[in-house]
C-alpha cells in the first residue's frame, strides 16, 4: 500500500510551502533533510497528496495498517483519534521524538537520532493528549459497572455531600451524560506507568459518585478543577482547585522541592468542600484559606462499587511505597527491613501486601480484593486502613 517509490530521486528536493503555516514547514525541511530512500514515513493525508507523491515511500493515515513498519512516524496533535490508541502507545515507548513543534511531533525508529526534551511543552502536550485517550479507555472499561451501582451510591445523604457544598444545585445524573469533571490526581507516567492504589482510584470514585466521565488536569493546570483522594494538595498550584477529601503534607513545598515547609502558592485559590483530616485543615488555615470543619476520605465508598470479596487470611500487612525495592506490581519489601519477614508456621495466614498495581480497573480491583480478604489489616500506608 505504498504511494510511490522513486529511490533515482534526490532528497535533496527542496519542498514548497503549500500552507502557509510555521510549523508545517519546520517539520517538512527535518523531513527532507533526514529522510533516506527505502525508509517508510507515516504522516497526515495532506502531506502525501501535496508534497511526497512520487518522491518517497510514504503512507497517510487514511491507509494506516498496524502491521506495517514505520521508519518515521509524523503525529499531528489534533489528529490523534485517526490512529489507534495501542500503536500511539507503541510509538511513545519504543520510538524516540527528534522534532516537535506546537502542531507535530516526529517520532523515528533509529536511536542515533538526537532526541527532543521529554518536558519540553510540545512534548508534553502530546503526552497529555495520550493520557486522555488512555483515560477515557479506562473508564468505558468500567462504566458498565459505575451504572449499575450508581442508583444504589448517591443516595441523598452522599449527593448532598458531594454537591451542596459548592453553593449549587446539583445535576441530575441519571440522565444522559452533559459534561465531564476536570480532575488532578497522581496519575502514571512514561516514567512510572505503575499506580499507587489510592492515587488510582481517585478518578473512579469521581466518576462512581458524580455519574460523569473524568478529565486529567496537570497538578498546575490553569483550569478550574478537582482534586480528590489522596494526600496531593501540596502539589497542587495555579487555578482555583476545588478540595473534597483532600490530604496535605506540610513538609512538602509547592515550587522548591527544597523547603521542607509548605506555602500557598500564587495565583492559586483553594476551594474546600471537605479535607482528610484535622492536620490537613490546620496546613490550610495557618495560610488563611478558609476550611470547613468537615473531614473524611472518598473512598470510605468504595465498597459500594467493588464488593469485598471472601476472608482467606487472618492478617494482611499493607507495605509502605518507601519500604519496597522498587515502584513495580512486582515489587517486593525491601530485604532490611525485618518485620515483614513471615514465620513459614504463619504464611497461610497471613499476607503482605504493596498497593502498586496496573493501572487498570482489573487490575485495581483484585488489589482491593486481596485487602478485603484479609479478616485484620495492619498498615503503614494510610491507604491500607481507609
Amino acid at each position: 500500500m505504498t504511494i510511490s517509490t522513486k529511490q533515482n530521486l534526490s532528497r535533496k528536493r527542496k519542498f514548497r510551502s503549500r500552507f502557509n503555516d510555521q510549523n508545517w514547514d519546520e517539520v517538512l525541511k527535518f523531513i527532507q533533510s533526514h529522510l533516506q530512500a527505502n525508509e517508510k514515513l507515516l504522516l497526515p493525508d495532506e502531506f502525501c497528496d501535496a508534497l511526497f507523491k512520487d518522491t518517497y515511500s510514504v503512507y497517510s493515515y487514511a491507509q494506516f495498517l498496524e502491521e506495517d513498519q514505520f521508519n518515521w512516524i509524523l503525529l499531528h496533535k489534533g489528529r490523534l483519534e485517526s490512529l489507534p490508541l495501542d500503536f500511539l502507545e507503541k510509538i511513545w515507548f519504543s520510538s524516540v521524538p527528534v522534532f516537535a513543534n506546537s502542531v507535530f511531533v516526529l517520532f523515528s525508529q533509529s536511536k542515533q537520532n538526537s532526541v527532543v526534551n521529554y518536558h519540553s511543552n510540545h512534548l508534553r502536550s502530546l503526552w497529555f493528549l495520550l493520557l486522555k485517550r488512555k483515560q477515557n479507555q479506562v473508564l468505558n472499561h468500567f462504566q458498565d459497572k459505575v451504572t449499575s451501582f450508581k442508583r444504589k451510591i448517591l443516595t441523598e445523604p452522599s449527593f448532598s455531600f458531594l454537591g451542596d457544598r459548592s453553593n449549587s444545585q446539583p445535576r441530575p445524573i441519571l440522565g444522559q451524560h452533559q459534561s465531564t469533571i476536570p480532575l488532578t490526581w497522581a496519575a502514571t507516567s512514561r516514567e512510572q506507568p505503575f499506580a499507587n492504589l489510592g492515587d488510582a482510584l481517585s478518578p473512579i470514585m469521581v466518576a462512581a459518585l458524580s455519574g460523569l466521565p473524568v478529565t486529567h488536569h496537570s497538578f498546575s493546570s490553569w483550569r478550574t478543577r478537582l482534586a480528590c483522594v489522596g494526600t496531593i494538595a501540596h502539589g497542587l498550584k495555579c487555578g482555583t482547585v476545588h478540595l473534597w477529601g483532600t490530604g496535605i503534607d506540610h513538609r512538602k513545598h509547592p515550587i522548591n522541592p527544597y523547603f521542607n515547609f509548605y506555602e500557598k502558592p500564587l495565583n492559586t485559590k483553594f476551594h474546600i468542600h471537605a479535607l482528610r483530616g484535622p492536620f490537613s485543615a490546620q496546613t490550610f488555615r495557618k495560610q488563611g484559606v478558609h476550611v470547613p470543619n468537615v473531614y473524611g476520605d472518598p473512598i470510605w465508598f468504595l465498597p459500594t462499587i467493588i464488593e469485598p470479596t471472601e476472608k482467606q487470611y487472618d492478617l494482611g500487612v499493607i507495605v509502605h511505597l518507601s519500604e519496597l525495592e522498587n515502584l513495580s506490581d512486582t515489587s517486593i519489601v525491601k530485604k532490611t527491613i525485618l518485620r515483614y519477614k513471615i514465620p513459614e508456621s504463619l504464611a497461610s495466614k497471613i499476607k503482605i501486601i504493596t498497593t502498586m498495581t496496573q493501572p487498570t480497573f482489573a487490575a485495581l480491583e483484585a488489589k482491593v480484593q486481596e485487602i478485603t480478604a484479609c479478616k485484620r489489616i495492619a498498615s503503614t500506608s494510610l491507604h491500607g486502613l481507609v
